[in-house]
């Protein structure tokens, strides 16, 4: 049987319809140099993450570069996105659908979604366009041991993260990506890590981001380096760099070149 439409419903359909277009349409010409500077205006920490082995190399998950947007760099893109399109596209986080501790971590999923944002007969409608669900895990002890802050907190803010990131146009993500890089924007290593509970006296994550800069601008290998601090400090990974000893680290290593 066929469906008889009202001509109030045949107009709001078209008027919803044309607001999709309308909003896809922006999001396929944003200016990712635009996106860029709303960053380095509202993001003080990194945009983006990669991870790097212990040379210092990318790592690759088949044959692809593992990085992502941090959890502020994906909230900020997509507060731009939004903006950009007049409010007409918005993506947001739906629920979160699951916290399972277990005796190691935490484990979270949450659920997000792309919203077109229009008027149908006079009033404001939402249509759902897409969906995503997105997990992390969040381990409540660090390598070394130590307590870590804020554990089941932390997974909840990397799924909420990972959910809206996927549905980020993977343009506009991987240019972001980009920049970031360009820039220095780029932290080693996951930066919504939770800090573990030992004060402020190793070095952050910018800080050690740097570290890997500095060694390979000075042509230097990371495991060198590492044995270096063994010898000296008695640490087992560069993570474990105190803020005192850095600059004496730093001076080390341009003094080698």
């Amino acid at each position: 049987m066929t469906e008889i439409k009202t001509e109030k419903e045949i107009d709001s359909q078209e008027q919803l319809q044309k607001t999709i277009s309308s909003a896809i349409d922006i999001f396929e010409m944003i200016d990712t140099g635009e996106l860029a500077k709303h960053l380095e205006k509202e993001v003080t920490g990194a945009w983006a993450y990669i991870f790097v082995d212990e040379d210092g190399k990318p790592v690759l998950m088949n044959g692809k570069q593992v990085h992502g947007l941090s959890a502020i760099g994906a909230h900020e893109t997509c507060r731009f996105l939004s903006h950009r399109t007049g409010g007409q596209l918005v993506i947001r986080a739906i629920s979160l659908d699951s916290v399972i501790e277990e005796p190691d971590c935490f484990k979270a999923s949450v659920k997000a979604g792309s919203y077109v944002v229009g008027f149908a007969s006079g009033k404001p409608t939402e249509l759902l366009l897409d969906t995503s669900i997105g997990f992390a895990r969040q381990s409540k002890t660090s390598q070394k041991g130590k307590k870590i802050i804020h554990a089941e907190v932390n997974a909840v803010t990397k799924a909420e993260r990972n959910a809206k990131s996927h549905l980020i146009p993977a343009r506009i993500k991987d240019e972001v990506i980009k920049i970031a890089l360009r820039k220095k924007k780029v932290v080693i290593g996951d930066p919504d890590e939770s800090r573990e509970n030992n004060g402020n006296d190793y070095i952050s994550e910018n800080e050690y981001a740097n570290m890997f800069t500095l060694i390979k601008d000075h042509k230097k290998n990371a495991n060198h380096v590492l044995n270096h601090c063994k010898k000296q400090y008695g640490y087992t990974s560069l993570k474990q760099i105190k803020k005192d000893k850095l600059k004496e680290i730093r001076q080390w290593i341009e003094s080698e070149s």
